[in-house]
Protein backbone atom coordinates (compact mmCIF):
# COMPACT_ATOMS: atom_id res chain seq x y z
CA UNK A 1 0.00 0.00 0.00
CA UNK A 2 2.88 2.35 0.82
CA UNK A 3 4.29 1.91 -2.67
CA UNK A 4 0.92 2.79 -4.20
CA UNK A 5 0.58 5.97 -2.19
CA UNK A 6 4.19 6.89 -2.82
CA UNK A 7 3.67 6.35 -6.56
CA UNK A 8 0.47 8.37 -6.45
CA UNK A 9 2.19 11.26 -4.76
CA UNK A 10 5.27 11.13 -6.96
CA UNK A 11 3.13 10.96 -10.09
CA UNK A 12 1.44 14.18 -9.03
CA UNK A 13 4.74 15.86 -8.15
CA UNK A 14 6.79 14.78 -11.15
CA UNK A 15 4.05 15.49 -13.66
CA UNK A 16 3.73 19.16 -12.73
CA UNK A 17 5.02 21.21 -15.61
CA UNK A 18 5.66 18.07 -17.70
CA UNK A 19 3.69 15.94 -20.11
CA UNK A 20 2.44 12.81 -18.35
CA UNK A 21 3.65 9.52 -19.70
CA UNK A 22 1.58 6.34 -19.71
CA UNK A 23 2.80 5.12 -16.35
CA UNK A 24 2.21 8.45 -14.65
CA UNK A 25 -1.31 8.50 -16.09
CA UNK A 26 -1.92 5.03 -14.73
CA UNK A 27 -0.63 5.99 -11.31
CA UNK A 28 -2.68 9.16 -11.36
CA UNK A 29 -5.82 7.24 -12.35
CA UNK A 30 -5.16 4.81 -9.49
CA UNK A 31 -4.77 7.73 -7.11
CA UNK A 32 -8.29 8.92 -7.93
CA UNK A 33 -9.49 6.14 -5.66
CA UNK A 34 -7.43 7.59 -2.82
CA UNK A 35 -9.07 10.47 -0.96
CA UNK A 36 -6.74 13.45 -0.81
CA UNK A 37 -3.90 11.48 -2.40
CA UNK A 38 -1.42 14.36 -2.25
CA UNK A 39 -2.12 14.97 1.41
CA UNK A 40 -1.74 11.26 2.10
CA UNK A 41 1.43 11.34 0.02
CA UNK A 42 2.84 13.82 2.52
CA UNK A 43 1.95 11.42 5.29
CA UNK A 44 3.61 8.56 3.41
CA UNK A 45 6.76 10.62 2.86
CA UNK A 46 6.89 11.57 6.53
CA UNK A 47 6.62 7.96 7.62
CA UNK A 48 9.31 6.92 5.13
CA UNK A 49 11.56 9.75 6.26
CA UNK A 50 11.58 11.54 2.88
CA UNK A 51 11.59 15.33 2.64
CA UNK A 52 9.98 15.49 -0.82
CA UNK A 53 9.40 19.24 -0.65
CA UNK A 54 13.15 19.90 -0.50
CA UNK A 55 14.27 16.97 -2.60
CA UNK A 56 15.97 18.09 -5.87
CA UNK A 57 13.88 17.52 -8.97
CA UNK A 58 16.37 15.00 -10.38
CA UNK A 59 16.21 12.91 -7.18
CA UNK A 60 12.43 13.12 -7.15
CA UNK A 61 12.34 11.79 -10.70
CA UNK A 62 14.83 9.04 -9.82
CA UNK A 63 12.58 8.03 -6.94
CA UNK A 64 9.54 8.03 -9.18
CA UNK A 65 11.22 5.89 -11.84
CA UNK A 66 12.49 3.48 -9.20
CA UNK A 67 8.97 3.15 -7.83
CA UNK A 68 7.62 2.53 -11.33
CA UNK A 69 10.29 -0.05 -12.15
CA UNK A 70 9.58 -1.89 -8.92
CA UNK A 71 5.82 -1.96 -9.33
CA UNK A 72 3.29 -3.85 -11.41
CA UNK A 73 0.52 -1.88 -13.17
CA UNK A 74 -2.07 -4.58 -12.56
CA UNK A 75 -1.00 -4.81 -8.93
CA UNK A 76 -1.45 -1.05 -8.62
CA UNK A 77 -5.05 -1.36 -9.78
CA UNK A 78 -5.66 -4.19 -7.37
CA UNK A 79 -4.14 -2.28 -4.49
CA UNK A 80 -6.14 0.83 -5.37
CA UNK A 81 -9.31 -1.23 -5.03
CA UNK A 82 -8.19 -3.16 -1.97
CA UNK A 83 -7.07 -0.13 0.01
CA UNK A 84 -10.68 0.98 0.41
CA UNK A 85 -11.14 -1.79 2.95
CA UNK A 86 -7.90 -1.27 4.87
CA UNK A 87 -7.77 0.81 8.03
CA UNK A 88 -5.48 3.78 8.37
CA UNK A 89 -3.48 1.95 11.05
CA UNK A 90 -2.91 -0.98 8.69
CA UNK A 91 -1.78 1.36 5.96
CA UNK A 92 0.69 3.18 8.19
CA UNK A 93 2.01 -0.07 9.63
CA UNK A 94 2.87 -1.28 6.13
CA UNK A 95 4.54 2.04 5.39
CA UNK A 96 6.68 1.77 8.49
CA UNK A 97 7.88 -1.66 7.43
CA UNK A 98 8.82 -0.25 4.05
CA UNK A 99 10.79 2.67 5.45
CA UNK A 100 14.02 0.74 5.73
CA UNK A 101 13.70 -0.54 2.14
CA UNK A 102 13.12 2.96 0.79
CA UNK A 103 16.11 4.30 2.70
CA UNK A 104 18.27 1.59 1.14
CA UNK A 105 16.91 2.46 -2.29
CA UNK A 106 17.70 6.16 -1.84
CA UNK A 107 21.25 5.30 -0.80
CA UNK A 108 21.65 3.01 -3.81
CA UNK A 109 20.62 5.82 -6.17
CA UNK A 110 23.62 7.85 -5.01
CA UNK A 111 26.28 5.15 -4.97
CA UNK A 112 27.21 5.39 -8.67
CA UNK A 113 30.17 7.50 -9.85
CA UNK A 114 29.54 11.19 -10.43
CA UNK A 115 30.10 12.86 -13.78
CA UNK A 116 33.31 14.42 -12.46
CA UNK A 117 34.56 11.04 -11.27
CA UNK A 118 33.88 9.51 -14.69
CA UNK A 119 35.60 12.47 -16.38
CA UNK A 120 38.64 12.04 -14.11
CA UNK A 121 38.85 8.33 -14.92
CA UNK A 122 38.89 8.98 -18.66
CA UNK A 123 41.38 11.83 -18.35
CA UNK A 124 43.65 9.53 -16.38
CA UNK A 125 43.57 7.04 -19.26
CA UNK A 126 44.54 9.78 -21.71
CA UNK A 127 47.40 10.95 -19.47
CA UNK A 128 48.72 7.44 -18.86
CA UNK A 129 51.68 6.74 -21.12
CA UNK A 130 50.96 3.01 -20.99
CA UNK A 131 47.40 3.36 -22.40
CA UNK A 132 47.12 1.90 -25.89
CA UNK A 133 45.22 3.45 -28.81
CA UNK A 134 42.08 1.42 -28.15
CA UNK A 135 41.95 2.53 -24.52
CA UNK A 136 42.52 6.15 -25.48
CA UNK A 137 39.85 6.00 -28.15
CA UNK A 138 37.38 4.53 -25.66
CA UNK A 139 38.23 7.29 -23.14
CA UNK A 140 37.70 10.00 -25.77
CA UNK A 141 34.35 8.58 -26.83
CA UNK A 142 33.23 8.25 -23.21
CA UNK A 143 34.20 11.87 -22.55
CA UNK A 144 32.34 12.99 -25.67
CA UNK A 145 29.17 11.18 -24.62
CA UNK A 146 29.40 12.44 -21.04
CA UNK A 147 29.84 16.07 -22.07
CA UNK A 148 27.25 15.90 -24.85
CA UNK A 149 24.53 15.09 -22.31
CA UNK A 150 25.80 16.84 -19.17
CA UNK A 151 25.20 20.54 -18.35
CA UNK A 152 27.68 22.92 -19.98
CA UNK A 153 29.42 23.52 -16.63
CA UNK A 154 31.04 20.10 -16.93
CA UNK A 155 32.51 21.02 -20.32
CA UNK A 156 33.95 24.15 -18.73
CA UNK A 157 35.42 22.06 -15.91
CA UNK A 158 37.32 19.91 -18.41
CA UNK A 159 40.08 22.52 -18.76
CA UNK A 160 40.60 22.93 -15.03
CA UNK A 161 40.78 19.16 -14.61
CA UNK A 162 43.56 18.92 -17.18
CA UNK A 163 41.23 17.20 -19.62
CA UNK A 164 41.37 19.75 -22.41
CA UNK A 165 45.14 19.45 -22.76
CA UNK A 166 44.88 15.66 -22.56
CA UNK A 167 42.40 15.60 -25.45
CA UNK A 168 44.41 18.09 -27.52
CA UNK A 169 47.52 15.91 -27.18
CA UNK A 170 45.71 13.11 -28.99
CA UNK A 171 45.67 15.27 -32.13
CA UNK A 172 49.40 14.55 -32.49
CA UNK A 173 48.70 10.84 -32.86
CA UNK A 174 49.43 9.00 -36.10
CA UNK A 175 46.32 6.90 -35.47
CA UNK A 176 43.58 8.35 -37.70
CA UNK A 177 40.74 6.87 -35.62
CA UNK A 178 42.15 8.34 -32.42
CA UNK A 179 42.67 11.71 -34.06
CA UNK A 180 39.10 11.77 -35.39
CA UNK A 181 37.75 10.94 -31.92
CA UNK A 182 39.77 13.80 -30.41
CA UNK A 183 38.36 16.27 -32.96
CA UNK A 184 34.86 14.95 -32.24
CA UNK A 185 35.33 15.40 -28.50
CA UNK A 186 36.72 18.93 -28.92
CA UNK A 187 33.83 19.91 -31.18
CA UNK A 188 31.33 18.64 -28.63
CA UNK A 189 32.99 20.66 -25.88
CA UNK A 190 33.31 23.88 -27.94
CA UNK A 191 29.75 23.98 -29.32
CA UNK A 192 28.10 27.23 -28.18
CA UNK A 193 30.58 27.42 -25.30
CA UNK A 194 32.74 30.60 -25.35
CA UNK A 195 35.03 29.61 -22.42
CA UNK A 196 35.81 26.25 -24.05
CA UNK A 197 36.34 27.96 -27.41
CA UNK A 198 38.83 30.35 -25.77
CA UNK A 199 40.73 27.46 -24.14
CA UNK A 200 40.98 25.64 -27.46
CA UNK A 201 42.19 28.75 -29.27
CA UNK A 202 44.93 29.28 -26.70
CA UNK A 203 45.92 25.61 -26.99
CA UNK A 204 46.49 25.96 -30.74
CA UNK A 205 43.56 23.75 -31.78
CA UNK A 206 42.67 25.96 -34.74
CA UNK A 207 46.08 25.50 -36.36
CA UNK A 208 45.84 21.74 -35.81
CA UNK A 209 42.44 21.65 -37.47
CA UNK A 210 43.67 23.56 -40.53
CA UNK A 211 46.73 21.30 -40.80
CA UNK A 212 44.42 18.29 -40.71
CA UNK A 213 42.18 19.73 -43.43
CA UNK A 214 45.23 20.16 -45.64
CA UNK A 215 46.67 16.69 -45.15
CA UNK A 216 44.32 14.12 -43.58
CA UNK A 217 41.57 12.04 -45.14
CA UNK A 218 38.43 10.06 -44.40
CA UNK A 219 36.62 10.42 -41.08
CA UNK A 220 39.43 12.53 -39.63
CA UNK A 221 38.62 15.25 -42.16
CA UNK A 222 34.92 15.07 -41.38
CA UNK A 223 35.50 15.40 -37.63
CA UNK A 224 38.02 18.19 -38.17
CA UNK A 225 35.38 20.20 -40.07
CA UNK A 226 32.95 19.53 -37.21
CA UNK A 227 35.47 20.79 -34.65
CA UNK A 228 36.19 23.87 -36.79
CA UNK A 229 32.51 24.73 -37.10
CA UNK A 230 31.97 24.41 -33.33
CA UNK A 231 35.07 26.47 -32.56
CA UNK A 232 34.10 29.40 -34.81
CA UNK A 233 30.36 29.51 -34.17
CA UNK A 234 29.44 32.96 -32.81
CA UNK A 235 33.09 33.60 -31.89
CA UNK A 236 34.70 36.65 -33.43
CA UNK A 237 38.18 35.84 -32.09
CA UNK A 238 38.09 32.39 -33.65
CA UNK A 239 36.93 33.74 -37.02
CA UNK A 240 39.61 36.43 -37.00
CA UNK A 241 42.28 33.81 -36.27
CA UNK A 242 40.81 31.58 -38.97
CA UNK A 243 41.17 34.32 -41.58
CA UNK A 244 44.72 35.20 -40.50
CA UNK A 245 45.86 31.56 -40.64
CA UNK A 246 44.71 31.04 -44.23
CA UNK A 247 41.36 29.44 -43.44
CA UNK A 248 39.65 30.89 -46.51
CA UNK A 249 42.32 29.36 -48.73
CA UNK A 250 41.74 25.98 -47.06
CA UNK A 251 37.99 26.17 -47.74
CA UNK A 252 38.66 27.24 -51.33
CA UNK A 253 40.92 24.23 -51.84
CA UNK A 254 38.30 21.87 -50.40
CA UNK A 255 35.69 23.20 -52.81
CA UNK A 256 38.03 23.12 -55.82
CA UNK A 257 39.34 19.56 -55.39
CA UNK A 258 36.44 17.15 -55.93
CA UNK A 259 38.78 14.18 -56.18
CA UNK A 260 40.37 14.57 -52.75
CA UNK A 261 37.35 16.01 -50.90
CA UNK A 262 34.21 13.98 -51.49
CA UNK A 263 30.72 15.41 -51.95
CA UNK A 264 29.91 15.11 -48.24
CA UNK A 265 32.98 17.09 -47.21
CA UNK A 266 32.33 19.75 -49.81
CA UNK A 267 28.80 20.14 -48.46
CA UNK A 268 30.30 20.65 -45.00
CA UNK A 269 32.65 23.27 -46.45
CA UNK A 270 29.68 25.04 -48.05
CA UNK A 271 27.88 25.06 -44.73
CA UNK A 272 30.96 26.60 -43.11
CA UNK A 273 31.05 29.34 -45.77
CA UNK A 274 27.35 29.99 -45.17
CA UNK A 275 27.82 30.18 -41.40
CA UNK A 276 30.84 32.47 -41.66
CA UNK A 277 28.96 34.87 -43.91
CA UNK A 278 25.90 34.79 -41.65
CA UNK A 279 28.00 35.55 -38.57
CA UNK A 280 29.69 38.47 -40.35
CA UNK A 281 26.28 39.85 -41.36
CA UNK A 282 24.99 39.66 -37.80
CA UNK A 283 27.85 41.73 -36.39
CA UNK A 284 27.77 44.25 -39.25
CA UNK A 285 31.27 43.37 -40.48
CA UNK A 286 32.44 44.48 -43.93
CA UNK A 287 33.20 40.79 -44.58
CA UNK A 288 36.36 41.79 -46.43
CA UNK A 289 37.99 38.41 -45.65
CA UNK A 290 35.23 36.69 -47.62
CA UNK A 291 35.82 38.74 -50.76
CA UNK A 292 37.99 36.08 -52.30
CA UNK A 293 37.77 35.14 -55.96
CA UNK A 294 38.91 31.55 -55.44
CA UNK A 295 36.36 31.03 -52.69
CA UNK A 296 33.51 32.38 -54.81
CA UNK A 297 34.60 30.28 -57.79
CA UNK A 298 34.71 27.20 -55.55
CA UNK A 299 31.22 27.85 -54.19
CA UNK A 300 29.82 28.46 -57.69
CA UNK A 301 31.38 25.21 -58.93
CA UNK A 302 29.14 23.27 -56.54
CA UNK A 303 25.91 24.57 -58.11
CA UNK A 304 25.92 22.17 -61.12
CA UNK A 305 26.61 19.09 -58.98
CA UNK A 306 24.34 16.08 -59.55
CA UNK A 307 23.57 15.90 -55.83
CA UNK A 308 20.75 18.41 -55.43
CA UNK A 309 21.53 18.92 -51.74
CA UNK A 310 25.01 20.11 -52.69
CA UNK A 311 23.55 22.46 -55.31
CA UNK A 312 21.07 23.87 -52.83
CA UNK A 313 23.75 24.48 -50.19
CA UNK A 314 25.88 26.27 -52.79
CA UNK A 315 23.01 28.56 -53.74
CA UNK A 316 22.31 29.33 -50.08
CA UNK A 317 26.00 30.08 -49.51
CA UNK A 318 25.95 32.55 -52.40
CA UNK A 319 22.97 34.34 -50.87
CA UNK A 320 24.68 34.46 -47.46
CA UNK A 321 27.89 35.85 -48.97
CA UNK A 322 26.07 38.58 -50.88
CA UNK A 323 24.10 39.42 -47.73
CA UNK A 324 27.37 39.88 -45.87
CA UNK A 325 28.94 41.98 -48.65
CA UNK A 326 26.94 42.96 -51.78
CA UNK A 327 30.17 43.67 -53.70
CA UNK A 328 30.96 39.95 -53.59
CA UNK A 329 28.33 39.59 -56.35
CA UNK A 330 30.87 40.87 -58.88
CA UNK A 331 33.23 38.00 -58.03
CA UNK A 332 30.51 35.48 -58.85
CA UNK A 333 29.75 37.28 -62.09
CA UNK A 334 33.42 37.14 -63.05
CA UNK A 335 33.42 33.40 -62.30
CA UNK A 336 30.62 32.85 -64.87
CA UNK A 337 27.50 32.82 -62.69
CA UNK A 338 25.27 33.72 -65.65
CA UNK A 339 26.04 30.49 -67.49
CA UNK A 340 26.04 28.28 -64.38
CA UNK A 341 22.66 29.54 -63.16
CA UNK A 342 21.03 29.33 -66.59
CA UNK A 343 22.21 25.74 -67.00
CA UNK A 344 21.05 24.89 -63.48
CA UNK A 345 17.59 26.29 -64.18
CA UNK A 346 17.34 24.36 -67.44
CA UNK A 347 18.45 21.08 -65.84
CA UNK A 348 15.99 21.35 -62.94
CA UNK A 349 13.15 22.39 -65.26
CA UNK A 350 13.70 19.27 -67.38
CA UNK A 351 13.67 17.10 -64.28
CA UNK A 352 10.41 18.67 -63.13
CA UNK A 353 8.74 17.82 -66.44
CA UNK A 354 9.44 14.09 -66.05
CA UNK A 355 9.12 13.89 -62.25
CA UNK A 356 6.03 11.97 -61.11
CA UNK A 357 6.38 12.31 -57.34
CA UNK A 358 4.45 15.37 -56.17
CA UNK A 359 6.68 16.08 -53.16
CA UNK A 360 9.86 15.84 -55.21
CA UNK A 361 8.36 18.09 -57.87
CA UNK A 362 7.48 20.67 -55.21
CA UNK A 363 11.05 20.54 -53.86
CA UNK A 364 12.52 21.05 -57.35
CA UNK A 365 10.26 24.05 -57.90
CA UNK A 366 11.63 25.52 -54.68
CA UNK A 367 15.16 25.00 -56.02
CA UNK A 368 14.24 26.90 -59.21
CA UNK A 369 12.90 29.72 -57.05
CA UNK A 370 16.22 29.72 -55.19
CA UNK A 371 18.12 29.91 -58.50
CA UNK A 372 16.03 32.95 -59.49
CA UNK A 373 16.68 34.62 -56.12
CA UNK A 374 20.43 34.12 -56.53
CA UNK A 375 20.23 35.55 -60.07
CA UNK A 376 18.31 38.56 -58.79
CA UNK A 377 20.85 39.11 -56.02
CA UNK A 378 23.83 38.90 -58.38
CA UNK A 379 22.33 41.36 -60.87
CA UNK A 380 21.13 43.83 -58.24
CA UNK A 381 23.11 47.10 -58.53
CA UNK A 382 25.35 47.59 -55.49
CA UNK A 383 23.78 50.13 -53.17
CA UNK A 384 20.60 50.29 -55.24
CA UNK A 385 17.15 48.76 -55.20
CA UNK A 386 16.71 48.30 -58.93
CA UNK A 387 17.27 45.13 -60.91
CA UNK A 388 19.10 44.18 -64.06
CA UNK A 389 16.77 44.09 -67.08
CA UNK A 390 18.19 40.76 -68.27
CA UNK A 391 16.23 37.59 -67.67
CA UNK A 392 17.64 34.25 -66.58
Amino acid sequence: MGLLMLLSFLAIRTSRGHEWNHTQSLVASSSEDLPDSEAKGDEVAEVLGLDLERMPAQDLNKLFHWAVENSNPEELRRLAEGQKHASEDEKLEKLKRQRENVAEMMAAMNTGPTVHEMMEANIEVLNNATSDSEQRHSALMDLKELLAHAPVDFSNDLHGMGGMDAVVRQLSSDNATLKAAAFWCLGTVAANNPPAQAHQLSAGVLSMILDSLRADSGDTLSKAVYALSALMRNNLDARTAFYSKGGIQVLSAMLADAEYYDDRLRRKALQLVHDLATDESQIGSDASALQDGALCAGVLAQVPQTNMDTSEKALQAILALTDAQPRIASLFQEAGADVVLAEMKSRVAKTIRIETDADEKEYLEEVISLVHEVWRRLTLPVGGSGQDDREL
